[in-house]
């Protein structure tokens, strides 16, 4: 990661070198920066991407968790 930050005095970003960013949920420590991360992605349901494919971002369709400092976190795409 090259960049951490708070917005809002409790929610937690994580910017990647590649420009991807993300906002961490329960992220109390921040992690230091160089930290490795996985990203882990799954799609939604085919019946919801068909659904809603088109009217939302694609990041928009998938569930991501990131794992870094030896533990899980759900996280969002922004």
């Amino acid at each position: 990661m090259s960049e951490v930050f708070t917005k809002d005095y409790s929610q937690k970003y994580i910017k990647l070198h590649g420009g991807l960013t993300f906002k961490v949920d329960f992220l109390l420590l921040d992690p230091l920066e160089m930290t490795d991360v996985i990203i882990f992605a799954k799609s939604l349901p085919s019946e919801l991407t068909e659904k809603y494919k088109g009217k939302l971002p694609d990041h928009m369709l998938y569930s991501y968790k990131l794992l870094f400092d030896n533990e899980i976190f759900d996280a969002t795409h922004q």
